[in-house]
């Protein structure tokens, strides 16, 4: 399990100021029932905002996957 956490692991370029927003997308899609973000880098405070927009899993159950 952990070999596929680094696989999903990346890390995205973040916004120079405060009112501009920054999009990324995710290099392949993926099953969560949770997602962590971990900031690695800031100036002056730590501060982040982050939002997912994801889509309802339609293929194999996940225990199918899993076992």
């Amino acid at each position: 399990m952990r070999e596929i956490v680094k696989w999903l692991s990346q890390e995205f370029s973040a916004n120079v100021d405060a009112e501009s927003e920054r999009f990324q997308y995710l290099s392949s899609p993926f099953i969560a029932r949770f997602v962590r973000f971990h900031p690695v880098d800031w100036h002056r405070r730590v501060t982040m905002r982050a939002g997912l927009i994801g889509c309802p899993h339609t293929g194999t159950p996940i225990s199918a996957v899993c076992s």
